[in-house]
């Protein structure tokens, strides 16, 4: 259960992004939004550019900078490889939780999907091939 100042915050931006959802996951969105403003440093991006959705277990957002620039396919890296001599990489996950208590199953699951994405030999991103 949220608090009522940051229900009133999810509540405004759920109604300046003309948004309806339950509270767990108009705070996901909230907070994938605020985290990334915060990064990127601007609020011009999409969310469901973001957003995980139900693909990735303990992620709530992801996103990928270079450069300044939100990375939203390989041509965006192919172009800022090309025009660039050297590339500054962020990645941020975001896991958000409303919950009052700690579940660690949760930050178990971020820390081990974070480590499959990350592995060089994981091939859960790879697309089988007949």
């Amino acid at each position: 259960m949220m608090d009522r100042i940051t229900k009133s915050l999810v509540d405004e931006f759920l109604h300046n992004e003309n948004r309806s959802y339950d509270d767990s996951v108009a705070f996901e969105h909230f907070s994938n939004y605020c985290v990334l403003n915060n990064i990127y440093g601007s609020n011009d991006f999409e969310l469901e550019d973001v957003e995980t959705g139900n693909s990735a277990q303990g992620m709530d957002g992801f996103a990928i900078i270079i450069n300044q620039k939100l990375i939203q396919t390989t041509d965006d890296i192919d172009t800022l490889i090309a025009i660039n001599k050297s590339l500054s990489v962020r990645f941020v996950i975001i896991q958000a939780k409303i919950s009052n208590t700690f579940h660690n199953d949760a930050i178990s699951n971020l820390f081990s999907f974070s480590n499959l994405f990350f592995n060089d030999d994981s091939d859960i991103f790879q697309q089988k091939r007949c």
